[in-house]
């Protein structure tokens, strides 16, 4: 059987902040990154979760420093098992704290990013291990 190399694998990205300016800036930048991105934002958690539960979300990046809830709940909610990831994350934020980039870690997130120290492709190398970590582990 041929092999075709016209099918490009879309991988559907969720971004949330309640910042409209980081919003957009990250997620065009993503977008550029990558043409095989579907990219979707949400500035509340109950928004993001909404998407969640209607779109097959590849990814989600999630910024800790939210105003209606903290965006660990978001955290939790969409990795309630951390040792079997179903869902890949990627925390980019402004906070500086070092134990809480920890702690997004431990709880389930693939990475935390510094947003003052993180270029598009960056982001996008995240985004692109995150995923290709949760497939491995059988999703």
């Amino acid at each position: 059987m041929p092999h075709t190399s016209s099918q490009t694998q879309t991988h559907t990205i969720l971004f949330v902040d309640d910042d409209p300016n980081d919003l957009n800036s990250w997620a065009n930048s993503l977008r550029d990154c990558s043409a095989s991105y579907t990219v979707l934002k949400a500035n509340t958690v109950k928004a993001a979760l909404d998407l969640c539960s209607y779109h097959k979300v590849d990814c989600v990046v999630l910024d800790l420093d939210m105003n209606d809830v903290s965006g660990f709940q978001v955290l939790f909610t969409l990795v309630p098992d951390r040792k079997h990831r179903e869902m890949a994350v990627v925390v980019l934020t402004r906070l500086i704290s070092q134990s809480l980039h920890q702690m997004a870690v431990e709880y389930g997130a693939h990475a935390c990013l510094l947003k003052q120290n993180t270029s598009p492709q960056l982001l996008n190398q995240a985004v692109e291990a995150a995923i290709a970590s949760t497939k491995a582990s059988g999703n």
